[in-house]
């Protein structure tokens, strides 16, 4: 790895890990997100439901890849070791879906949250890309 490449990957550690408590105070706490998952239509608040559990599901994924890389960087695990097995980056078809985005049912705050999770999965997805292409090579 390039020194370059643990910087933007502390940074992107970063940027992740307060997104994830952004989304957690977002679900656990504000008003709209309480009432949105509570909807007294039942398909509307599993809907809602699906969506919190999308941003929950993108926000591990990544944090769990971008732990592996950290260990990667302190010598604790190979490159071959963090892309394989339980460190692998998944659950990509539900992760890279944009389904619900810009559903009205889904409050503004908790779209702009999903958003920018998929932002990062996607970021953390080609990162994820160029290491197994690496190891393949």
């Amino acid at each position: 790895m390039s020194a370059a490449q643990p910087l933007f990957l502390n940074k992107l550690y970063s940027e992740s890990m307060d997104l994830l408590e952004e989304a957690h105070n977002y679900l656990s706490y504000h008003p709209s997100a309480r009432q949105a998952l509570r909807q007294p239509n039942v398909w509307d608040a599993v809907f809602v439901n699906l969506q919190a559990m999308r941003l929950t599901s993108r926000m591990t994924q990544a944090m769990a890849w971008l732990l592996a890389q950290r260990a990667v960087q302190t010598g604790e695990m190979t490159l071959h070791q963090a892309c394989g097995g339980d460190f692998s980056l998944g659950a990509e078809d539900i992760c890279t879906d944009l389904d619900g985005h810009n559903d009205n049912r889904v409050p503004p705050s908790m779209q702009k949250l999903l958003e920018r999770s998929h932002g990062i999965y996607m970021r953390v997805l080609r990162l994820d890309q160029a290491a197994r292409a690496k190891i393949s090579a």
